[in-house]
């Protein structure tokens, strides 16, 4: 039976591995001088921590770096309170969640959308097709709503920082071009 996230349960399980074995590690391992013995336990070990990060990593495209560094860089300028760069995360991490969703064989979408009646009649490839050009649109359009709405936060956040600080320049008679202050404030 095919799986959408077969892949995700094995670097899962590796990571998982590595924090629960980490203090027997480091009590039994670290201190021990380099070795036949332990040269072995490191390549196994990191080699192994390594490939599950290269497949997560090809899970995540660049768009959700750049969401996280977003997120990050949002922190950053709001001063460190934690609502701002949690509404922009959510927000940017919607087309992560629709192109999920749209990866996913069409019956097994509709079995999680549609009661087993309705997934009878939708079965022809006609109907599929219809039914997703209906519902594609409206996900389309709410998909780039949220990341139009992100990265207008983003930037109306970077803006009034920026501005802030330019105002506070200005009355103690320091002179400092704007694009100094936009690139020390994350644009």
């Amino acid at each position: 039976m095919w799986c959408p996230l077969k892949w995700f349960h094995q670097p899962v399980l590796v990571f998982y591995d590595h924090i629960t074995t980490l203090p027997r590690e480091v009590n039994l391992i670290w201190g021990r001088k380099l070795n036949s013995v332990t040269l072995l336990f490191y390549l196994n070990r990191w080699a192994t921590f390594m490939w599950a990060v290269v497949q997560l990593a090809e899970f995540a495209s660049l768009d959700t770096l750049s969401v996280i560094f977003s997120a990050i860089r949002v922190y950053a300028i709001s001063g460190g309170s934690w609502i701002w760069p949690m509404i922009v995360f959510t927000l940017s991490m919607v087309p992560v969640g629709t192109n999920l969703v749209r990866s996913l064989p069409v019956s097994l979408t509709l079995r999680f959308t549609h009661s087993a009646s309705m997934l009878c009649i939708l079965q022809d490839n006609y109907f599929v097709t219809a039914w997703y050009g209906v519902i594609q649109v409206p996900v389309t359009i709410g998909t780039r709503v949220c990341t139009i709405v992100a990265d207008l936060l983003i930037l109306i956040i970077t803006w009034s920082k920026t501005y802030t600080t330019k105002r506070a320049a200005d009355r103690s008679n320091v002179n400092t071009p704007i694009t100094t202050m936009l690139l020390k404030d994350g644009v």
